[in-house]
């Protein structure tokens, strides 16, 4: 049934009556917070699946794109496949990968699979997709400025030009515009 199909929180949310909602104006981090539920509601709760899987399958499926990365960047130092292929299972079957990713379904993967991307972007002369990837990055955690000071390498060393950086704020911008106009 569908009430079966729901995550607690959900039914609780679309249980709440409406009139109830309008008796004060809420403020703008309240506002920002519904429109981005009411934005994952849109895919999620319409797919006929349990919405706990949809978050971890989302998860498990960025830690790949992110053992895939490393992969990627071992590439650049090493081309002996037996080395790439560890790499790549070491990342992908590491502990804290998949506690993380399948069973807490949290979201360090996915900012760490775009940081990763964005490094290999870089270290293979395309500094607008690695400018885009680290401001995907940074959207969904704020700890990927923490990789900062490699593009500050990159622009002392020429591999990123300082118009290359407006990229960053261009790809936050498009990616709050959603929520924004919900």
């Amino acid at each position: 049934s569908e009430r079966t199909r729901k995550a607690p929180w959900r039914s609780s949310m679309y249980s709440r009556n409406s009139s109830s909602r309008r008796r004060s104006t809420p403020s703008f981090s309240a506002r920002m917070s519904s429109m981005k539920s009411n934005t994952s509601s849109l895919v999620i709760s319409r797919l006929p699946v349990y919405d706990l899987y949809c978050i971890k399958l989302c998860s498990i499926l960025f830690d790949v794109l992110l053992a895939l990365a490393s992969a990627k960047l071992t590439g650049l130092v090493t081309k002996r496949d037996g080395v790439i292929l560890a790499v790549f299972l070491g990342t992908l079957l590491a502990p804290t990968v998949l506690l993380n990713g399948a069973y807490w379904g949290q979201c360090d993967g996915i900012y760490a699979c775009f940081c990763l991307w964005g490094l290999y972007c870089g270290l293979t002369h395309r500094p607008i997709r690695a400018m885009a990837l680290l401001s995907c990055g940074f959207a969904f955690k704020l700890q990927a400025v923490f990789f900062l000071p490699v593009f500050l390498l990159f622009w002392i060393t020429g591999r990123v030009k300082w118009y290359h950086f407006a990229a960053f704020p261009a790809v936050n911008v498009a990616l709050v515009l959603p929520a924004v106009v919900m």
